[in-house]
């Protein structure tokens, strides 16, 4: 019996794990559309443990790949810092924003 409450809570972790994951995803993206003005898109890998986000050209309206981030990364990051990050370091907002 013990053994099958220790898979149950492991199964519990992974599922706070997944959705604390997801929620930094959609902040991180939130922030850049609603702050920065860019149109993204999130996906998440088949596998469940990679997600995505795409930002949307006003031009033509095609997606074009913007940022990847593991389950693990996702958990551990700073979202305010990342986007300040993201919004550095990246060529592809530089011209979304300006």
């Amino acid at each position: 019996m013990n053994k099958v409450n220790k898979k149950e809570n492991n199964m519990g972790l992974g599922q706070m794990r997944q959705q604390l994951a997801l929620e930094r995803i959609n902040h991180l993206s939130a922030l850049l559309c609603y702050k920065y003005g860019l149109d993204t898109v999130v996906c998440q890998h088949v596998n469940k443990k990679d997600f995505a986000i795409f930002v949307i050209c006003e031009c033509c309206g095609e997606m074009e790949h913007f940022v990847t981030y593991s389950l693990e990364q996702l958990i551990k990051i700073n979202v305010q810092s990342e986007v300040m990050n993201l919004l550095e370091n990246s060529n592809k907002v530089k011209l979304a924003v300006e």
